[in-house]
């Protein structure tokens, strides 16, 4: 999927991504460079969660909603 073929209802909302970063990246920095990255890209606020911050109850209601993309960097 590409940033591209997501389809947006309404041009003011915000875009809810959720994450799953490697160990070994899962960084302060990582995290919010792909924020400021993502805010640019979609050109309105992204709302960032990582799989270490759901707890079961949320990850229930989440993640049957995921749209699946990966980036191998």
């Amino acid at each position: 999927m590409s940033l591209n073929s997501l389809r947006l209802e309404r041009g003011d909302s915000d875009v809810d991504v959720y994450v799953e970063f490697d160990d070994h990246r899962r960084t302060y920095d990582n995290f919010f460079a792909l924020h400021e990255l993502l805010e640019r890209l979609m050109g309105r606020r992204v709302d960032l969660v990582t799989d270490k911050a759901l707890d079961d109850g949320k990850a229930r209601l989440i993640l049957p909603t995921v749209r699946h993309a990966t980036y191998r960097g």
